[in-house]
């Protein structure tokens, strides 16, 4: 911790200049994989027949200029990151190719790509299913960046945000990237002599940034770049073309090059668990080599002070609480260090917002994009703020605020890559006299706390800290007994439809079996829903004392079929809270049938207490029809989902990563024959869960009513 004492400026700043060089060369870097450009190089081990069920992590980039890297494929369709010049522009997409066969296919796809072509390549159709004639196949461009490229005679470096799209297949298979998911790193025709030396990249175009959640069934063919074991003897560091799936250092089963889950995750992820062998973090310093993401809790110990959130060598990310008047502002900072040989980074980063002239950081969004720290520098800037104003509305408010933060990106010449996507990490704000439930529930000391998951490549040999503070009701517990024996049963909800996969309906679970790990785990959950008819539900996950279920309602009063993310949390013997970074409502909400969970009390209190003995049910997001006898499929996306609970257990999921599927009451034969949605509703979603020690949950775990 820093305390921040008249609020000085701490650390040595320095001005990076993009001009600067230092003796780090692209021979440092630790055996950087040179993968085979193009999908001939594509092959795992076992053909394709293990599935795969896991997070992506990217960071691509084509030889040359109009060539083409793979990220996977299938026997349906392939993926695949291109770097084109067109019209004296330079633009990185990727683009999806469906498959010439015998057998018709469909998708349907969420994105927010600019309507038009690439280089003669239209854009993916989007918001629809779109069926593809077998024979003929299918190629679009299905996700860009969002600002447009750069001029094919640029001559310096520049990093835009990454369009998001999130697709599901009707092989069953899935791809979710959220909301400004990455970063473009784009120079001129010729190449930035930097970029090459430093990072390894050889053309025009790369790509790194958070991880693809990918889902896809076994026998489907996946396929993606051979990539080694993770072993001791493997050096990572300046890697470059090279695809990782999440990994927490130990257990998971390996099948090929990969290491998955265990058969425990059902096809296509319909039951099943896993929480054993992983490894635990809080607080403790690691080696890498390691990829994946981790998620934290962290209260800030007292206004005025930092807390260190991330720590490497290289660079570290750390929550600043600080009182300006009456207002608290919860700043995330970056610091970069220059070390014995210099270090380079290229960086996508918001606007600061909205700071006193006074404040004691200066933004980094001063930097360069592509920025060069000479030797034993060190560089301390504010990458964003959140604040509270208590007077806001002219009244004064003691409440609890949640607000999230925009994306950053940022990768550094040494291999090391952090990253985390837009509305994907939250802060907790009260007034400069704390919140009382924010400290009985949360162990918040003072006005400002931050979760939320962050994407991590770490190279071999770099040791890194990410420091965790969860709450935890075992004070409570030991006082009361125990709560409750097991992952709860819903009230008004029904057990009685149950699915087997090995039956004739492909959107259905068997309760999966309840496990409390024994440590600290981070797991990634991607999921397919889709509830057996009108007004029932499709449980997502649930513990002993929460559940999340998605629900396919009729609504006569609004003439809509709508799509509920439901939440339910119960107490048992003693008070329970959660804490919630989550849209509010609009002018056309179904709040008549469900509460928004952040409107259950007052409006600017993210914190609900839910008060021992009682069950609270509210809708977390939601998606509509427009009638009732809509007969096409609507396809969208909810927004962020950000959960903390007092028991320690998280739910994070990014912006526009949960697309949601829907029809009229009728159905839609489309949507049944080639994505076996038996009614009107499906969903599918990429859920980032941090299970404290003792919790249990279970996952996909049976359907039922819903009551409106």
């Amino acid at each position: 911790m820093r305390l921040l004492a008249g609020l000085p400026l701490i650390a040595c700043i320095m001005q990076a200049k993009a001009n600067l060089d230092t003796s780090f060369k692209l021979e440092d870097l630790a055996d950087s994989l040179q993968p085979e450009f193009g999908l001939a190089g594509l092959e795992t081990k076992g053909k394709g027949k293990g599935g795969f069920d896991d997070y992506l992590s990217l960071f691509l980039g084509p030889p040359s200029l109009n060539t083409s890297i793979p990220v996977y494929s299938t026997d349906l369709y392939s993926i695949e990151f291109s770097c084109l010049e067109f019209q004296d522009q330079i633009r990185a997409v990727f683009i999806l190719e469906v498959t010439k066969s015998e057998e018709d296919s469909a998708f349907m796809l969420i994105d927010d790509l600019f309507a038009g072509e690439v280089a003669g390549i239209p854009s993916c159709p989007t918001r629809v299913l779109t069926e593809v004639d077998g024979p003929t196949g299918f190629k679009c461009v299905l996700g860009s960046d969002q600002g447009g490229g750069v001029s094919a005679n640029f001559a310096g470096v520049e990093v835009q945000e990454a369009s998001h799209f999130s697709i599901r297949f009707s092989d069953g298979s899935q791809a979710l990237a959220g909301d400004q998911w990455g970063a473009v790193v784009y120079s001129g025709a010729e190449g930035n002599e930097t970029l090459a030396k430093e990072f390894g990249i050889p053309s025009s175009c790369a790509f790194f940034g958070s991880p693809l959640a990918v889902k896809v069934p076994k026998d489907a063919g996946f396929k993606a770049p051979t990539v080694k074991k993770q072993t001791d003897e493997k050096k990572e560091g300046g890697l470059f073309g090279d695809l990782w799936p999440f990994k927490d250092g130990t257990g998971g089963k390996e099948s090929g090059d990969f290491k998955l889950f265990p058969e425990g995750l059902k096809n296509l992820g319909l039951g099943g668990d896993y929480f054993g062998g992983l490894s635990s973090f809080a607080g403790k310093e690691e080696k890498g080599g390691f990829s994946g993401v981790r998620s934290f809790f962290l209260p800030s110990p007292s206004l005025n002070s930092t807390v260190t959130v991330l720590s490497t060598p290289t660079a570290e990310l750390e929550l600043a609480c600080v009182a300006r008047g009456e207002r608290v502002f919860a700043a995330m900072l970056l610091t970069v260090k220059g070390g014995k040989q210099g270090i380079s980074m290229v960086s996508e980063m918001p606007s600061p917002g909205d700071i006193p002239s006074d404040f004691p950081f200066e933004p980094c969004e001063d930097l360069p994009d592509l920025s060069v720290f000479p030797p034993d520098s060190e560089y301390t800037c504010l990458i964003e703020t959140n604040n509270f104003d208590p007077t806001d509305g002219g009244n004064v408010q003691t409440e609890v605020d949640s607000q999230d933060y925009d994306e950053i990106h940022l990768r550094f010449s040494n291999g090391l890559q952090i990253s985390y996507p837009d509305d994907s990490v939250a802060t907790l704000l009260t007034s400069i006299g704390g919140n009382v439930n924010l400290t009985r529930f949360f162990d918040v000391p003072s006005s400002c706390a931050i979760f939320g998951p962050l994407s991590l490549e770490i190279p071999k040999g770099l040791s890194f800290q990410l420091n965790n503070q969860l709450p935890s009701m075992e004070k409570e517990k030991k006082n009361s007994g125990k709560d409750n024996e097991g992952p709860m049963k819903l009230g008004g909800l029904k057990d009685s439809l149950k699915f087997d996969w090995s039956l004739s309906n492909p959107i259905g679970s068997a309760i999966s079996k309840s496990k409390g790990s024994s440590q600290l785990v981070n797991r990634p959950l991607n999921f397919f829903v889709a509830p057996a008819s009108l007004n029932s539900t499709s449980n997502i996950l649930s513990t002993e004392s929460a559940s999340v279920d998605f629900a396919c309602v009729e609504d006569p009063g609004s003439n809509r079929v709508l799509g509920l993310y439901i939440l339910t949390v119960k107490a048992g013997q003693k008070d329970t809270a959660f804490a919630l970074e989550s849209p509010s409502t609009s002018d056309n909400s179904p709040t008549d049938i469900v509460p928004f969970c952040e409107e259950l009390q007052a409006e600017r209190n993210a914190l609900v207490v839910v008060p021992a003995g009682t069950e609270l049910r509210c809708l977390l997001e939601w998606i509509g029809t427009d009638s009732l006898d809509e007969t096409d499929v609507v396809v969208d996306a909810i927004d962020e989902v950000l959960i903390q609970f007092s028991d320690g257990f998280q739910i994070t999921k990014g912006d526009q990563t949960s697309p949601v599927f829907l029809t009229g009451v009728n159905g839609n034969a489309t949507l049944t024959d080639f994505f076996g949605v038996p009614s009107s509703c499906a969903t599918a979603g990429r859920f980032n869960l941090l299970i404290p020690k003792g919790v249990k949950v279970d996952l996909l775990g049976g359907s039922g009513e819903f009551e409106v």
